[in-house]
């Protein structure tokens, strides 16, 4: 995004994107959120938007790490034991829909793991380093992973504690589960449940929450 301020925190309609994300967490059946920003932020979220848009789930705001997956186990660490499933999102996804995250949790408690994800609509050449291509892979068996995802507390704490042995840091949570031998169903996603990377996914993010209101 650039800039000093983490996209989380960055305006979009007239309130920041991590208060659309968690928003719409506050409305669905989760229980209990945490919340992990980057260090040095905690305080600072704590007072600008917990406190002040009134989030009665939101349990603590957690330092991050340096990478998504230490940030996840951070989450995780602190998350207590009574509870069964655990759905990681992305903060910067502030589009999320209460309805998606009920799919995704439903998923879960049937298969022990779920993840949303859009069937990939562009063509993919798998590449070479010397930039020809390999091969063109099948589109019909290929989807674009988002966030919610949701897992068994136990199965995920496990493919934690493997990725960690093993130096793993993947790029979704789902891939985590995989690696340790865990099925993980596919919920159909929503395209336009985006994720806030680049100044243009803001200003699309703010297109399509304008058409949402009106």
């Amino acid at each position: 995004m650039g800039g000093s301020t983490p996209k989380q925190f960055t305006s979009l309609g007239r309130a920041p994107v991590l208060v659309h994300t968690l928003r719409a967490l506050e409305v669905s059946s989760v229980e209990a959120i945490f919340v992990v920003v980057p260090p040095g932020r905690v305080r600072w979220c704590r007072q600008k938007l917990i406190r002040p848009y009134g989030f009665l789930k939101v349990r603590a705001v957690l330092a991050g790490g340096a990478s998504r997956g230490e940030s996840v186990r951070r989450g995780v660490e602190r998350v207590p034991s009574k509870f069964d499933f655990l759905l990681i999102h992305d903060g910067a996804r502030p589009l999320v829909t209460s309805s998606l995250i009920e799919q995704v949790i439903a998923a879960a408690k049937e298969a022990g793991a779920a993840l949303s994800a859009v069937p990939e609509v562009d063509t993919v050449k798998a590449g070479t380093r010397g930039g020809w291509v390999h091969r063109t892979l099948r589109r019909d068996r290929l989807w674009r992973a988002q966030t919610p995802q949701a897992f068994r507390a136990s199965l995920f704490r496990e493919a934690l504690r493997r990725a960690s042995r093993e130096g793993y840091d993947g790029t979704d949570d789902s891939s985590l589960a995989e690696r340790a031998g865990y099925r993980v169903r596919v919920v159909e996603g929503d395209p336009n449940n985006i994720k806030i990377t680049t100044p243009m996914d803001l200003a699309l993010a703010g297109l399509l929450l304008r058409g949402k209101k009106s």
